[in-house]
């Protein structure tokens, strides 16, 4: 699994200290614009909610951006279900690259997932489309959230490499909680980055195709003369 630990406070501290001052309601983001990418058509959906749990409404979820150390959107709210409860939420929106030089090649998935009493279950689903509607990358991860044998850590990532380079994705995130009995679960924050490289440029591109070309020409003519 393509995943590693955050092992310390210190870590977390770092995630935290990375996220902007801005913060805005999801149901009234429009377009956030930091550094070369651009983020849109931001969508918030509770699908089902039993017993006690929140959010209770999507406009208390709240997205925000940071820069360190990768350019990237964090999606806070209280995440909870407390005593038996059940939600599952959907966070959709767009990515796009404004630098043409550019293209994403990789996502990273974090979030924090605390349990308290008997605790619950945690599940964070990622499925990442292209334009054409075609998955180009997915995890999903589940924890298993017991107080008396929490073994992870509260705060890891997850990357999520694409099957090639991307300026423009849709991305979808499903958020499920189930708390115990006599328990509770909280996520407080679902993070997002994004790795890129550099395309290359139009000119190598064809002076590579050329070189290449010129080396299958002399193959062939070697070959010829040697029939």
């Amino acid at each position: 699994m393509f995943k590693k630990w955050i092992k310390t406070l210190a870590a977390v501290g770092l995630a935290l200290s990375a996220t902007s001052a801005f913060a805005v309601a999801i149901t009234s983001a429009g377009t956030i614009t930091v550094g070369d990418k651009s983020f849109s058509n931001f969508t918030c959906n509770i699908v089902t909610s039993t017993g006690t749990t929140t959010p209770t409404s999507c406009s208390q979820v709240d997205v925000s951006t940071f820069t360190t150390p990768d350019i990237g959107l964090r999606f806070q709210s209280a995440f909870t279900s407390t005593n038996g409860g059940f939600i599952d939420l959907l966070i959709g929106y767009t990515v796009t690259v404004n630098d043409p030089a550019f293209a994403i090649d990789q996502l990273s998935l974090a979030f924090n997932a605390q349990p308290s009493g008997t605790g619950g279950l945690a599940n964070v689903t990622e499925t990442v489309r292209n334009t054409s509607n075609v998955i180009v990358g997915q995890i999903a991860v589940d924890r298993s959230l017991v107080v008396t044998d929490l073994q992870d850590p509260p705060y890891e990532t997850f990357d999520i490499p694409l099957t090639s380079t991307f300026r423009t994705l849709n991305v979808q995130k499903d958020i499920a909680i189930t708390s115990f009995v006599g328990g509770s679960v909280a996520i407080s924050f679902v993070d997002q980055d994004f790795r890129q490289r550099r395309l290359p440029e139009p000119g190598s591109l064809l002076l590579l195709s050329t070189i290449l070309g010129g080396i299958g020409f002399a193959a062939r003519k070697r070959g010829a003369a040697t029939a």
